[in-house]
């Protein structure tokens, strides 16, 4: 019995076969969870290219049209090709004329987190972007 116990004992410690299988399967997790972090950052950081071109395309349409509707809907067409990362929000661009030819454009919105669902937290998971671009009108 004593000598089964020891047999038994010395099978289980020189027997690996399975480790890296298990081992695998215990890092899968965290792997993965990695790949989505890194995704996010890289979704965020086309996201604040694509606003940024949003306000650049504003400006230039308000300095050469002086024009605030054209303006706003030239940043929305920009802004229209990657709606799927934003959240809905009330406007995206703004123009705040600042003296008599210098004006601000600016274009809020709100970045979806794309793996975490407003349905499971129960609040939206939005990130708001901002960027501002100083013009002047031409005449």
């Amino acid at each position: 019995m004593k000598q089964q116990k020891i047999r038994l004992i010395n099978l289980i410690k020189h027997n690996q076969r399975g480790s890296a299988t298990i081992e695998f399967i215990g890092m899968v997790p965290f792997v993965f969870m990695l790949l989505m972090i890194v995704l996010q950052f890289f979704v965020a950081g086309f996201a604040v290219f694509s606003v940024q071109s949003a306000a650049n395309e504003s400006a230039k349409v308000y300095a050469a049209t002086n024009d605030m509707v054209k303006a706003e809907t030239a940043a929305r067409d920009v802004l229209i090709a990657n709606s799927n990362l934003y959240a809905p929000s009330g406007s995206y661009s703004s123009i705040s004329p600042s003296g008599s030819e210098a004006f601000t454009s600016q274009v809020n919105v709100n970045l979806k987190i794309l793996f975490l669902p407003d349905e499971i937290l129960g609040y939206p998971t939005t990130i708001p972007i901002t960027r501002d671009v100083k013009g002047r009108r031409l005449e």
